[in-house]
């Protein structure tokens, strides 16, 4: 279980699962340039700026926003704020047993009972030609349902939202 952001202190150093919220690629101001990584991590609790030196060209090409990583680092403060140093940064893989989901809002049903629910009402529809264009329609956005949120904020703004919200306003039916 990866430390949770908000328990971070100065001096911990630690290893875990993280979220990267944005990532940019900066350069030292030292007399000889160096490329470094200047990075927002995040999880269910919140976010803090990470600095990762020396980042080589694979690093660069490597990591993008909302790219699931393990990170080693070791929280310092700068400016009155936590801030990480990356000793270490690779991504997520299978076998590390994280999913998005951990890391951010999602529905509080997940897609594999939301998308059952749509068909079925889909299937119901008595009107040959509605049902078949419904059908079209749904076809070509059902892979997008799982992870799209029904807004940018208020309603149903978080991962899978929108099949939530389909499935709730089917319920009023």
């Amino acid at each position: 279980m990866s430390k949770l952001i908000k328990d971070f202190i100065d001096g911990d150093e630690f290893v875990g699962y993280y979220l990267i919220k944005e990532i940019e690629v900066k350069q030292t101001n030292s007399s000889i340039p160096k490329d470094y990584l200047d990075i927002v991590l995040a999880d269910s609790s919140g976010h803090i700026s990470a600095k990762y030196w020396d980042a080589s060209k694979t690093d660069i090409e490597t990591f993008f926003p909302m790219c699931l990583v393990k990170v080693q680092g070791l929280i310092q403060v700068y400016r009155d704020k936590l801030q990480v140093k990356v000793i270490r940064i690779r991504k997520t893989t299978e076998q590390d047993g994280v999913s998005i989901r951990d890391f951010i809002r999602s529905s509080p049903v997940g897609a594999n009972e939301l998308l059952p629910i749509i068909e079925q009402a889909i299937s119901s529809l008595t009107n040959k030609e509605i049902r078949s264009i419904v059908t079209f329609c749904f076809e070509r956005v059902k892979d997008k349902l799982e992870s799209s949120p029904a807004a940018k904020s208020h309603h149903h703004a978080y991962y899978g939202g929108l099949a939530y919200h389909i499935v709730r306003m089917l319920e009023v039916r």
